[in-house]
């Protein structure tokens, strides 16, 4: 999901230069208006680093789960500096990978497995 023509046009190139076309789907428009539509096993999310709040709605929206299939592992690249939450909703971070000024953190759905009675 990317808002940008131009970084959309970059997308597509890619996804066609890796041969992934009939695997790949990139979709033109605000995350935040998609997020709850969509069904993907990995998502990867890199908002802008100055809007902090886009980071929370995305991650909230993905820990909600409402709608869509739950994505298995969800990988948010965010300034280093701004450390994002341990959980949102049903997402728990797992790692953490700082690279000098940015980060990526590594979220898993909670497993959903039944209590011993």
């Amino acid at each position: 999901i990317e808002s940008g023509r131009q970084a959309a046009a970059l997308l597509r190139e890619n996804v066609r230069a890796l041969g992934l076309d009939s695997r790949s789907r990139i979709i033109e428009r605000p995350a935040a208006k998609v997020l709850a539509a969509i069904s993907a096993d990995v998502v990867f999310l890199d908002p802008p680093y100055e809007l902090a709040r886009e980071y929370a709605a995305a991650m909230e929206r993905l820990g909600a789960a409402q709608g869509m299939q739950p994505a298995a592992l969800v990988i948010a690249e965010h300034a280093t500096r701004a450390p994002l939450e341990p959980s949102y909703g049903t997402l728990d971070r797992v790692r953490v990978l700082r690279q000098g000024d940015s980060s990526l953190s590594f979220y898993r759905r909670r497993s959903a497995a039944p209590q011993p009675a």
